[in-house]
């Protein structure tokens, strides 16, 4: 039953609990009630969470702070904050039960809740620890509020704790979520004189901070820093990011060279054909879009809406509104559903207002407007 509860598997608990309920003592009984709420808590499903509370009180079942603290854990990660600060009234909270908290409150993007629920765990006499901080950082990383994560990284530090590997990268997360590259090798820098190491996440986080400032040059450097560490190879995720940034340049050459070296590698998906069909695009080389597509196939990879529409935006970038009608009938023909945005591509790439299509454009495009 604990195994089950564990894994947050409430149908197989509820049956193990139906099992052992029939021979336990009375003694046995709350341990038991809170062994299923346990599972409830561990799927984030507080209404049944709740609902099986009301249960126990029904059957007489002594609740204990354990009840409560399973309660304030599943509203915790259903996201439903104000039933968890009213469960977690009930009781004297531990740090797993405020770590909990604080952590849907990140998850829920709201950084002001989950720093208030670390001071009211100090206000409780409960010290907060490594996953306590981490967390708070998470929640302004998350949002990309460099400055406020940085600031509770220091807080860390004062607090006696060593930041980890994770508080470093949630740090350097934010930096790539802002675009900030400096930032992020300072941090990087950092991380290195507190005597950690960077990992893979670390780099990576970097090198996608260089690829959303449309710093390709930098981006490509951060990549081969990664291929020449020996520990710390990057993967398609890396390479993708790296093949995006230059698809936005238009540097179709160095596009074409790195997806051969990954296709080597066997790191070619969707989102690399997609990058690459861009940067051709964005050039105006219809024909090699048109052999991306048959590369495509020939990998067993079917092209999709995000694909099409990129191509379609690719040609509307450079104002070449017959292009982008062709990939649009490209993309019927394929059986793709086009989209709101395959239209919009084709009349940004005509230079013309909605109203003005509506008016002019061809009838075509406009009857199959109207049926979407």
């Amino acid at each position: 039953l604990n195994e089950e509860a564990a894994a947050g598997d409430v149908a197989a608990a509820a049956v193990s609990f139906g099992e052992v309920w029939k021979f336990a003592l009375p003694a046995q009984r709350t341990m038991l009630c809170n062994t299923l709420l346990k599972a409830y808590a561990n799927a984030g499903d507080f209404v049944n969470a709740a609902t099986w509370y009301e249960e126990m009180l029904r059957q007489g079942v002594r609740t204990n702070t354990k009840t409560f603290g399973k309660l304030t854990e599943a509203a915790a990660k259903a996201g439903n904050l104000p039933e968890a600060e009213r469960w977690i009234s009930c009781m004297q909270g531990d740090r797993v039960t405020f770590n909990t908290v604080i952590d849907a409150c990140a998850k829920a993007g709201d950084p002001a809740s989950a720093v208030a629920w670390l001071g009211k765990m100090q206000e409780a006499g409960i010290t907060p620890d490594e996953i306590s901080f981490n967390t708070a950082i998470n929640s302004f990383a998350g949002l990309g509020q460099v400055a406020e994560a940085m600031a509770w990284l220091q807080r860390m530090s004062v607090a006696k704790l060593r930041p980890t590997t994770s508080s470093y990268n949630a740090v350097l997360h934010s930096c790539a979520r802002g675009s900030q590259v400096g930032q992020a090798v300072t941090v990087l820098g950092e991380m290195r004189q507190s005597m950690l190491d960077p990992d893979r996440t670390s780099l990576g986080s970097v090198l996608d901070s260089c690829a959303k400032s449309s710093d390709w040059a930098a981006a490509f450097g951060w990549l081969r820093a990664m291929h020449a560490s020996g520990t710390m190879l990057p993967g398609a995720r890396e390479h993708n990011t790296v093949l995006n940034a230059l698809a936005k340049a238009s540097h179709v050459d160095s596009a074409q060279q790195l997806l051969d070296d990954m296709r080597q590698k066997m790191m070619v998906d969707r989102v690399s054909y997609t990058s690459l069909v861009e940067a051709y695009t964005r050039a105006g080389h219809e024909q090699a879009a048109v052999q991306c597509m048959a590369h495509m196939a020939d990998a067993k990879l079917q092209c999709d809406q995000v694909f099409f529409n990129t191509a379609i935006n690719g040609f509307a970038s450079r104002g070449d509104a017959v292009n982008a009608g062709r990939w649009l009938v490209k993309m019927a023909e394929e059986q793709v559903p086009s989209t709101t945005a395959s239209y919009n591509g084709v009349l940004k790439g005509s230079h013309c207002s909605i109203g003005l299509a509506w008016k002019d454009g061809s009838a075509a495009v406009r009857d199959s407007a109207e049926s979407h």
